[in-house]
């Protein structure tokens, strides 16, 4: 293995232009030979002249000018980027049908200029399709073969194994274990299920020990659930919560149902919803009417009413008879009403707010 010494180079930092002086590297320096000045180093992608070639990246090192250097011949790697690089267009070419040149080409009219070639040239006439391949099949004059389709494609290939199943707008989960689908690390901002049906349920839940579904929204809700017609979610759970629902930055539970309830909440034992709230934000947020419990609500804290002046109190005939509000300045001092579906009265002594 020779190593070359011969003269010096100027290269600059990042650049895969070297320049040589008095050096004679179009007879001696092959493509993948390794070009070394102190302790760094490249490799010659191409060769221009005995006083130019050109690396495959840029030069690792700082500017060098003028400076000492060798270049050392990869041994049996010798031409190995040039061969890699042959190969790739090799290939390229096979795939694309372009391996094959012919000597000439063009209308089959211009062929006779080409009668007297030798045996094996090739003509190709690109005028018709498909196009037409012929071949001299002896030195006499005009003894052509009677033409090929050109390109040439052989047989289908036997077909692979089919793709995985893509997951469908409905997901209907049936097993004997727990599905947990966590989005938080590969996706921080995307929803962790989401279903839409046309007709039928969205997503569907049930579980007969366990939150049918449980979810936590960190910013924003953990479920939001819409439809047009119907319940936005229904939840069933045997014997347990039908929906746990923690939001600690928005609502726990976004329902929502242009007709019909937001969101259907059933348990056979314990209760029908589970809310939590953090960071004193809404634990439940429904639209519409807001919240309809059929049977017992139980409260382990306090219940916040909202709150309006006698001026700004909604209509009682609208709110509807049983609903409550809290009167910030009524007469007779700060109060909870009651509508009968006509006036607002204040629950001390059933008289209408003034």
């Amino acid at each position: 293995m020779t190593v070359i010494i011969t003269g010096t180079i100027s290269v600059d930092a990042n650049s895969t232009s070297v320049t040589g002086s008095g050096t004679n590297w179009g007879s001696t320096v092959k493509p993948g030979d390794m070009l070394v000045v102190g302790l760094s180093f490249g490799f010659a992608g191409s060769i221009e002249s005995d006083t130019a070639l050109t690396l495959e990246v840029g030069w690792p090192g700082g500017d060098v000018v003028n400076g000492a250097y060798y270049i050392s011949p990869m041994g049996v790697g010798f031409g190995t980027i040039e061969t890699n690089r042959l190969l790739a267009e090799y290939v390229a070419a096979l795939r694309a049908g372009t391996l094959f040149k012919p000597d000439a080409s063009g209308a089959l009219a211009e062929r006779d200029d080409y009668d007297d070639e030798g045996q094996g040239f090739f003509y190709l006439d690109p005028s018709v399709d498909p196009h037409q391949l012929y071949t001299k099949l002896s030195d006499t004059s005009g003894d052509w073969n009677g033409g090929t389709d050109w390109p040439q494609s052989g047989e289908d290939g036997i077909d692979g194994d089919p793709g995985a199943d893509g997951i469908s707008p409905t997901i209907d989960w049936n097993v004997d274990e727990v599905v947990t689908v966590d989005v938080r690390s590969t996706f921080p901002a995307s929803t962790a299920i989401s279903g839409k049906s046309n007709s039928g349920h969205g997503v569907y839940a049930y579980s007969a020990i366990a939150p049918a579904i449980r979810s936590i929204g960190v910013v924003q809700a953990g479920i939001v659930s819409t439809s047009t017609a119907g319940y936005g979610g229904e939840f069933s759970s045997a014997d347990y919560y039908g929906l746990k629902s923690v939001g600690y930055l928005g609502g726990g539970l976004f329902a929502q149902s242009a007709s019909g309830a937001g969101a259907r909440i059933l348990s056979d034992s314990g209760p029908g919803v589970n809310v939590t709230s953090v960071s004193g934000h809404s634990g439940l947020f429904s639209g519409g009417l807001g919240v309809k419990i059929v049977g017992k609500l139980e409260v382990t804290d306090c219940i916040k009413f909202g709150s309006f002046t006698v001026g700004t109190a909604p209509t009682a005939s609208v709110a509807g008879a049983g609903s409550a509000i809290f009167i910030t300045n009524e007469s007779g001092g700060p109060t909870l009403a009651i509508s009968d579906a006509t006036n607002w009265l204040r629950i001390r002594d059933n008289v209408i707010i003034s």
